[in-house]
């Protein structure tokens, strides 16, 4: 019984988390590359130059710099990454969105 109510609450706060990523307004971010790509090249098709699968990749890379971003939630066809304090003028408490399909940023948004 214990275990099944653990369950649950996981599941509720994971489906919080995915509906947030596609609610939330974005604010312009600064610095940004025209589009992140795939850990994988081989994970973007040509020559439609999108991603492949119908989900969000977890991680993703700054073409410039390889440097990585991590998905913290997902929604909408949008992800919402973590950053580096800082970087992309994303402040603590915010999440940099990229649209999953294209891997190009959308904007800063809160975290919650």
């Amino acid at each position: 019984m214990r275990r099944t109510s653990w369950m649950a609450m996981m599941l509720l706060a994971t489906g919080c988390a995915v509906n947030q990523a596609a609610v939330a307004t974005p604010r312009a971010a600064l610095g940004l590359p025209s589009r992140f790509e795939p850990m994988d090249p081989t994970a973007r098709t040509w020559p439609s130059d999108t991603l492949i699968g119908s989900g969000c990749l977890t991680t993703l890379k700054d073409p410039r710099d390889d440097s990585e971003i991590h998905a913290a939630r997902a929604g909408g066809g949008l992800a919402d990454f973590r950053i580096q304090d800082g970087r992309y003028g994303v402040r603590p408490g915010e999440l940099l969105r990229v649209v999953c399909n294209t891997g190009q940023p959308v904007g800063v948004v809160g975290w919650r």
